[in-house]
């Protein structure tokens, strides 16, 4: 932004790497931060002097100027440089944008009518000038630090001009820089909305993970998986040694010598992937049953009654406003307005002080407007708008977006479950299917009803099969019982529970990639959240109102005032 006054779409993307990289987040194009050339940065001057520029002299690679010319300046009062077309008036111009303080540079080239074998070097002249009545000379390099002194030699021209007019021809004067930082926050805001969009996008999918779940080692593990989880432990709980290869199938054995005991094993297991089946459909009735339904009813119910009071509050607004005036997304506008107003009013109320100009426009409000921005100030402060608000946050984020996002489409995670259930229980998978598609249809009935606000007749569901799921769990849990009597409670912690913590670590083998995998992913996650802090453009609007009330200061406020009045010109600023 320094040399070319704003960012293109391309030093956004390079902004965002470099945001990521500062989180630690690689960048695959390879970009790195380059610290800007001290070159193309006015230096700073010397408190107090008085510089007045003499003479230009010696250019070397300036255009088409020769070697022999120079350019004289009177120190007091006005020079005027005239001449024919290519007579050098536009390279002085760019020699001394470069050399002192100018709000935009323009590329030098040379002669580009001389043939030369070698590139000529950058551009350069030898600077006079008087500082405090003292003469002084100092030879600049184009793409190296000016003499100090210059940086007090303001330039401008019709490319330097950084003013807004008006239709009213009204001046709004913006110090030089200061848009540099509301084009940053511009950038900073597009940058974090992309963030959010790209961590939401690569969200690692963890349901590959739970057939490892329990209670075991293992499975606590997992339970617990992030990105301060070691991988060395994971690699080490999925190794097993010789030894204890050797002691799982020595218990295997021994264990599969009691038949029921071989029996009890296998209807335990059966047992805990049930019973991970059924909590995975009772989720569902939770979300999408008659009782949740109810309840969503009477949210939608309420909330559609505030919007109906907030609308009746905007009627106030039909004539002689504008259509929508009061809707939400004036609501939104007006809200950024206010937040926006305490830049430049500070404390007071908004719409500001008797006198003060409009945000948006920013012309002076006359009293009738300023009446009218304050009776809508009295609109949104209404108790009736904050409950709304409230209301529809509830509803969005406690009801709708839990419905809208239930897996309804994806059921049951482990599908060789589904079809031992079906060997062990024929009805069951059909029963449980019937019923997951019933909730789907009313997901999909909720999604579409819910922009009306009013969530009407919904289709009829099957009776819920996890009550019958939990009575096969709990036969299942007497019959392991009764299997499990020939063994006593000592040989069963001995035998059972370490087959189970040896077996759980071999399950975790095949799967030691997509735990790791799951540790990079938060810690992944965990640095686009450190990104995304980044972001925050507070301390940019904090710097801009800091900066503007050092460098717009009553002295120069005057002075504005003065020369703008010389030419019969308004100013606001």
């Amino acid at each position: 932004m320094v040399q070319q006054q704003s960012l293109s779409e391309s030093d956004v993307d390079d902004l965002h790497a470099l945001i990521k990289l500062a989180a630690k987040l690689d960048d695959p194009s390879g970009r790195q931060p380059v610290r800007v050339n001290a070159g193309a940065i006015p230096s700073a001057g010397v408190a107090g002097s008085v510089v007045s520029l003499a003479a230009i002299r010696e250019p070397k690679n300036l255009n088409a100027i020769g070697e022999s010319e120079s350019v004289t300046f009177e120190p007091v009062g006005l020079n005027v440089v005239y001449g024919y077309n290519g007579s050098g008036k536009s390279g002085y111009a760019r020699a001394l944008k470069r050399a002192c303080s100018a709000r935009e540079v323009e590329d030098i080239y040379p002669n580009i009518f001389v043939e030369t074998i070698a590139p000529p070097g950058p551009a350069s002249a030898m600077f006079e000038w008087v500082d405090s009545g003292m003469e002084q000379r100092g030879v600049w390099v184009d793409g190296t630090s000016a003499p100090s002194a210059l940086s007090q030699i303001a330039v401008f021209d019709s490319h330097c001009a950084r003013v807004f007019v008006d239709e009213q021809a009204e001046i709004a004067f913006i110090p030089y820089g200061m848009d540099m930082l509301t084009q940053m926050t511009s950038a900073l805001v597009k940058i974090q909305q992309r963030l959010e969009a790209e961590r939401r996008q690569a969200k690692f999918d963890r349901s590959q993970l739970e057939p490892l779940a329990g209670n075991t080692e293992v499975g606590r593990l997992i339970s617990t998986l992030n990105r301060k989880t070691k991988p060395e432990l994971v690699r080490k709980l999925a190794t097993l040694s010789e030894a204890e290869n050797d002691e799982l199938n020595h218990l295997r054995d021994l264990l599969q010598n009691d038949v029921a005991l071989k029996q009890a094993k296998q209807l335990r297991l059966f047992a805990t992937r049930l019973e991970s089946f059924n909590r995975e459909l009772k989720n569902l009735s939770s979300l999408l049953g008659d009782d949740a339904m109810h309840k969503m009813r009477e949210k939608f119910k309420e909330l559609h009654a505030l919007h109906i009071a907030s609308q009746l509050a905007a009627n106030a607004f039909s004539e002689g406003f504008l259509p929508g005036t009061g809707t939400e997304p004036w609501e939104q506008l007006l809200k950024s307005a206010i937040n926006f107003a305490q830049i430049p009013y500070g404390d007071d109320q908004f719409p500001g002080p008797d006198g003060a100009s409009c945000v948006l426009c920013q012309q002076p409000l006359s009293a009738e407007a300023h009446s009218r921005l304050k009776s809508f100030l009295k609109f949104l402060n209404d108790d009736s708008q904050a409950r709304l608000a409230k209301c529809r946050k509830e509803v969005n984020e406690d009801w709708y977006q839990p419905v809208a996002s239930a897996p309804t489409s994806n059921f049951a995670a482990d599908k060789v479950f589904v079809e031992e259930l079906a060997e062990k229980y024929p009805e069951m998978p059909a029963r449980v299917a019937g019923y997951v598609g019933a909730l789907r249809e009313r997901q999909q009935r909720i999604i579409q009803m819910a922009p009306t606000r009013v969530i009407g007749e919904l289709p009829p569901i099957p009776l819920d099969p996890s009550a019958d799921l939990d009575e096969i769990l709990e036969q299942l849990r007497l019959k392991i019982a009764q299997l499990e009597e020939k063994l006593t409670p000592e040989q069963q912690a001995e035998k059972a529970k370490r087959v189970l913590e040896l077996e759980a670590r071999l399950k975790l083998q095949p799967l030691i990639d997509v735990a790791l995998l799951a540790i990079a992913a938060d810690e992944w996650d965990s640095r686009m959240g450190d990104a995304i802090k980044l972001c925050h453009t507070g301390f940019l609007t904090k710097k801009h109102s800091e900066l503007y009330e050092k460098t717009v200061t009553a002295d120069l406020q005057r002075s504005m005032q003065q020369e703008l009045g010389r030419v019969n010109t308004n100013s606001n600023y």
